[in-house]
């Protein structure tokens, strides 16, 4: 009976070794796919960290390139900007030249506006001393014509005072 519960025990441990065995082969089996899940994952980071690093390459040689056009354009820019405001000087430039024309002929212009002004005062002062002048020959000849009339006169009575005398005379001889 010893012997038959001692291997009643012994199968016990057997059939409790035997369990053990498969927990611990379903455990290293469960390890085994672990470590190749984390072995693919390791190869999935490494893939996608060289697939990112290529992209970020990639994005920096676009951005260095984008860069490089941006300061092309923005150099293009300054450029014309330079040349506008070189035009704009020279405009400018040519405005204020005009301007100092335009401000020599209003200078001429308000000169000779004066000069007509004191032309056109001299000829009211020259039409006044003329109307003057006119008004004086006007009575000048209305004296002349009275006198002419006073002279008639005179010579007709001298006229008639001389042919007086002169029948006078013939009557005294």
């Amino acid at each position: 009976e010893d012997i038959v519960s001692e291997k009643e025990v012994l199968l016990q441990q057997q059939v409790n070794l035997v369990a053990d065995l498969e927990r611990l082969k379903d455990q290293k089996t469960t390890i085994d796919l672990r470590e190749k899940q984390v072995s693919l994952g390791q190869e999935n980071l490494h893939s996608f960290m060289i697939a990112t690093q290529s992209e970020l390459a990639k994005q920096a040689e676009t951005f260095q390139e984008d860069m490089a056009k941006l300061e092309e354009t923005i150099e293009l820019m300054q450029k014309e900007q330079r040349a506008a405001t070189h035009r704009i000087q020279e405009n400018d430039a040519k405005i204020a030249a005009r301007q100092a024309e335009v401000d020599k002929k209003a200078a001429h212009l308000h000169q000779q506006e004066a000069d007509l002004a004191s032309l056109q005062e001299s000829l009211v002062q020259e039409k006044e001393s003329l109307e003057q002048s006119q008004h004086a020959l006007h009575n000048a000849q209305t004296e002349l014509t009275t006198k002419e009339a006073e002279l008639r006169e005179a010579q007709e009575e001298t006229s008639e005072k001389a042919t007086r005398l002169e029948e006078r005379q013939l009557d005294i001889e």
